[in-house]
């Protein structure tokens, strides 16, 4: 069997993938350009890849194709129906990034609330030494205490950084097209609007595509504090670039 991967350098080289090995004949690339895939996958059995889009167009070359290995959660960057229509597995790795994730959008909202990057610059260059006053409060941060923290996808992700905010005494809203029961949920325009941090954990899907339009974007508050942990297509990127 004819094994190819085609992304190495995204999964990291603390990771161990010898056994693939065992599995067959392995040629692994540490990237792949969109120009070079087709000549890569046309005469594997067994495609391993992270970031790496594997179009209809693509696929279609590849007569010999029997499974796709999604080294993610995430599996928008696969014809998802050409495989279905042609026999071809696809499997992911749903739930690995959950607590790593969480950890991340937890350490955003703390950098950004807190206003650490602008803190640390301004003991790094040697101002607060210079400005001989012992304490500085500008620009203005707040303790996230008794504010609210709205969750857009309640999902293994989300409900870990809501155990998280909550932890730091936040109100937890979230919006969940099943509402849970035992946590607070609402619509999205509520979750938005009266959010003071706003964190996004959505698969892609043409469901949620640009969910986060422009309207929606104008509901949030000026002073929110908002944090895309998901496919950045999920949200209008322009409107948000406008926003800020």
């Amino acid at each position: 069997m004819k094994i190819v991967m085609l992304d190495r350098a995204t999964l990291g080289y603390d990771l161990d993938i010898s056994e693939l090995d065992k599995c067959g004949d392995t040629v692994i690339y540490d990237r792949t350009l969109p120009e070079e895939t087709v000549h890569r996958v046309k005469n594997a059995d067994a495609v391993f890849l992270n970031k790496v889009k594997l179009t209809g167009e693509i696929l279609a070359q590849c007569r010999n194709l029997k499974l796709i290995c999604e080294a993610a959660t995430g599996y928008d960057n696969i014809d998802i129906d050409f495989c279905r229509e042609n026999g071809i597995a696809v499997c992911n790795v749903p739930g690995y990034s959950a607590n790593s994730v969480s950890q991340v959008t937890v350490a955003m909202a703390l950098s950004l609330a807190c206003r650490l990057g602008e803190y640390r610059r301004f003991t790094a260059s040697g101002d607060y030494t210079k400005s001989g006053i012992q304490n500085r409060l500008t620009p203005v941060f707040h303790e996230l205490n008794g504010k609210t923290w709205g969750i857009v996808g309640y999902g293994n992700i989300g409900s870990r950084v809501a155990d998280a905010a909550r932890a730091l005494g936040c109100r937890v809203l979230a919006f969940k097209r099943r509402p849970v029961c035992g946590v607070e949920c609402a619509d999205i325009e509520t979750v938005l609007s009266k959010s003071d941090v706003i964190s996004v954990h959505l698969p892609l899907s043409c469901d949620t595509r640009n969910i986060i339009d422009k309207k929606r974007i104008s509901m949030i508050k000026k002073n929110a504090i908002f944090i895309n942990a998901s496919r950045g297509l999920v949200a209008d990127e322009e409107a948000l670039c406008s926003a800020v």
